[in-house]
């Protein structure tokens, strides 16, 4: 799966993504480059939010996550290698 940036700030995240206590905070800016092309290592999706596992632009040893509205689709064909698993509630 590939998406491409279209934003790199916390103030073009809606309010369900931001939490202070964690450091999401609309002043904060992401180290993406907008209109640059990631490859999507895993995603997660949890209380209405979804959140893309990427290498981003100060990549050092593992894809972190990075929130979905920050990025538009590009290429949505997911790996033959990705596994899907669901909470014990039937949830993703």
């Amino acid at each position: 799966m590939k998406i491409r940036c279209i934003a790199n700030s916390g103030e073009s995240l809606p309010e369900i993504y931001l939490d202070p206590r964690r450091g999401y905070k609309k002043e904060m800016e992401f180290p993406l480059t907008v209109g640059k092309d990631y490859i999507v290592y895993a995603f997660s999706v949890k209380q209405g939010q979804v959140w893309y596992y990427i290498c981003e632009d100060n990549y050092t040893y593992y894809p972190m996550r990075s929130p979905a509205p920050l990025f538009e689709v590009v290429d949505n064909r997911m790996s033959a290698y990705w596994r899907l698993k669901l909470a014990p509630n039937g949830l993703l």
